[in-house]
């Protein structure tokens, strides 16, 4: 039964791959948004009560990859990641930056829009829960190495390699690949009516519950991007040509660790969103800074429609 179990776990990870193309995959995104609602107050989830309705943190936490294929969306595809060359501060990425490059945005900027838009009152209920869905699904992003790849490869999607068998990219063994491959206690069973993104997200609970994330990054995407640019150098050790078992078991914990902290962190902005307590002065020296170089975020980051030709849409309706 074991050998069937692994055969089928397996056939379920070329399907799973196949379909990675963005942040973790269904799998890591839903198991952030069930992490992070261990860690809400009463009063998050009472106000996400109101803005989901029956609808949890994990149900709502893929939806930005759905917008695919839409022409007034287009815009949005580079708000998912951050490609940051080695050894660069995010400041110092922007002012080696085209103009061009800059109007195209990152996921880093996305965040903060996002963030502003659920706190701002005037903003309709109706842009707060697209904003609050972007902000999970990018938070998640953001936690993932390879969506602060080296631009020069695409994050590891220009990196072709062959995972237990299958074809893939470096950034889907990353983004998909290990958590299944490297969980088949969960994933190879396939057991009918179990979202086994949940059962992950216990794993993960039970795992890294008493590590805490440092205060001084609890609400700070700086931190979080500088925190993937350092967790990505592992991803490019080319072990995974000939030793992939190898290369499982040393960054495997590194991607668990991310899921985890990327639940963590959204709990923390939520709570701090819904509690009205004004974001910290790290966030707000970095706005200023970012804003100095390139102007206001909120020119270039649109959480909503733009048309093929004539003005941005700024609110979804």
């Amino acid at each position: 039964m074991r050998g069937v179990s692994r055969i089928l776990g397996f056939s379920f990870l070329l399907v799973a791959m196949a379909q990675a193309a963005w942040g973790w995959g269904q799998i890591g995104h839903r198991a952030s948004g069930y992490v992070a609602e261990a860690f809400l107050t009463p009063q998050s989830k009472q106000a996400l009560q109101q803005l989901l309705g029956k609808q949890r943190l994990a149900d709502i936490s893929t939806w930005a990859d759905t917008l695919r294929g839409d022409e007034t969306l287009k815009h949005i595809s580079p708000y998912h990641y951050e490609s940051v060359r080695e050894g660069t501060a995010y400041l110092d990425h922007l002012r080696r930056l085209s103009h061009d490059e800059i109007a195209r945005g990152g996921v880093l900027q996305a965040i903060l829009v996002a963030e502003r838009q659920m706190e701002d009152p005037k903003v309709p209920m109706k842009q707060k829960e697209i904003a609050l869905r972007f902000l999970v699904h990018f938070i998640g992003d953001l936690h993932q190495p390879l969506h602060s790849g080296r631009p020069e490869d695409k994050g590891g999607n220009a990196i072709r390699v062959k995972w237990f068998g299958f074809d893939g990219s470096l950034h889907s063994i990353w983004d998909t690949g290990m958590i299944l491959s490297g969980h088949d206690d969960i994933f190879g069973r396939r057991e009918n009516n179990v979202d086994q993104s949940l059962v992950y997200a216990r794993k993960l609970l039970e795992t890294h519950r008493g590590l805490m994330q440092p205060r001084a990054t609890r609400d700070n995407p700086e931190a979080w991007l500088m925190e993937s640019v350092q967790s990505r150098v592992p991803a490019y050790n080319t072990d995974y040509k000939n030793n992939p078992m190898a290369y499982q078991e040393r960054n495997l914990p590194t991607i668990d660790g991310r899921v985890y902290a990327a639940g963590l962190r959204i709990a923390d902005v939520l709570n701090r969103i819904f509690a009205n307590v004004a974001p910290p002065d790290s966030q707000t020296l970095l706005v200023k800074n970012i804003e100095a170089l390139i102007g206001k975020i909120e020119s270039i980051i649109t959480l909503g429609p733009r048309k093929p030709a004539g003005p941005s849409q700024e609110y979804w309706h």
